[in-house]
């Protein structure tokens, strides 16, 4: 009896490295969001002791199987601070789950959601394990707020997602 059984590397959420590609990133409103990946736990500290509950959660993603292609956990990195994201700018390594409603499944997919958002609002969910936090922005300010914060930051593009 032959049988055959297909074999592949087991995909995980959380990728290992970037093929020597810069981390991917997405700046709105002076909310930076990148994917979480191992290189950016390790700059964290996460494996040498505690850092923060929110870092720890992270950590807790790096063996989970990916369950569709093109799936990322998206993260907020940091707040660059702008009057109007005042409030927010304490906030680091949370989770991201939904933006106006919808799941988002990577960060092309959040840079989708918002370039086609509508309403007046941009509202941004995050995992309840980092306290269920909420951020919500005007729409109508967000292209200009973006361009301020990175003009002020020497920060020359609001997307980059390599190779994604």
């Amino acid at each position: 009896m032959e049988v055959s059984f297909p074999v592949q590397p087991i995909q995980h959420l959380v990728p290992a490295h970037f093929d020597n590609e810069p981390p991917p990133y997405l700046i709105c409103s002076g909310l930076v969001f990148t994917v979480l990946s191992v290189p950016y736990l390790d700059a964290k500290g996460a494996w040498d002791e505690f850092y923060s509950e929110s870092v720890t959660y992270l950590q807790g993603l790096v063996n989970q199987p990916l369950s569709s292609a093109g799936d990322e956990v998206v993260v907020l990195a940091q707040v660059l601070a702008h009057r109007d994201n005042l409030g927010y700018e304490n906030l680091t390594d949370l989770r991201l789950l939904s933006f106006n409603g919808q799941p988002v499944r990577s960060l092309r997919h959040l840079n989708e959601l918002i370039s086609t958002a509508d309403g007046d609002f941009l509202k941004f969910e995050f995992a309840p394990e980092d306290g269920g936090r909420m951020i919500i922005l005007e729409r109508e300010n967000n292209e200009l707020v973006t361009k301020e914060v990175c003009h002020e930051h020497s920060i020359g593009s609001t997307y980059c997602n390599v190779n994604r």
